[in-house]
């Protein structure tokens, strides 16, 4: 493996971590948004008092390419 492979497969893998926890925040905000109590949540997934504040927050907007149609 080369170098530049080496070093696109680090930036994909971590691509594809930041993803994942932008999924899992987006769908934690939706359970709150929707009624789900934030202690049962807090309690599930372990997150702590500063982490719940920021999911009760707005989701931001979603950065869409202007060339694709959706």
């Amino acid at each position: 493996m080369t170098i530049a492979e080496r070093i696109y497969n680090d930036g994909w893998l971590l691509g594809m971590e930041k993803g994942k926890e932008e999924g899992e925040q987006r769908l934690l905000r939706l359970l709150l948004q929707n009624g789900a109590d934030p202690e049962w949540i807090q309690k599930i997934t372990g997150l702590s008092t500063e982490q719940m504040q920021a999911l009760e927050q707005p989701l931001p907007e979603i950065k869409r390419d202007p060339w694709i149609e959706y």
